[in-house]
């Protein structure tokens, strides 16, 4: 099972604390499990954590009016590419990006 997660930022917080964990029993469990990241920002706090247990996509998005629809559009992409079987978003801007993406 291939999940993919979608959030904020790498920033230090319980979302990302949590996909972290997630991540990382997937990775120590069965080998036909596995797990993504997408970050709607750059790089940040958690990123050379997360990147161990899990592949890490950064999308970049810029800090104006176009930061949804941009997101929405190069999540599809990346959706598209990597087909995973269940996507979970966290946080509020990462749940509208991927509504908006589907």
């Amino acid at each position: 099972m291939h999940v993919l997660h979608v959030v904020n930022s790498l920033e230090t917080g319980g979302a990302q604390t949590l996909i972290e964990g997630l991540s990382e029993q997937f990775r120590n469990g069965s080998s036909r499990s596995r797990s993504s990241v997408v970050v709607l920002l750059g790089e940040d706090s958690l990123s050379s954590r997360m990147e161990r247990v899990a592949d890490v996509h950064y999308l970049r998005l810029p800090t104006s009016a176009l930061a949804l629809p941009i997101g929405a559009w190069r999540l599809r992409r990346l959706l598209a590419a990597l087909r995973p079987d269940v996507v979970h978003s966290h946080l509020l801007q990462a749940d509208l990006v991927t509504s908006i993406a589907r």
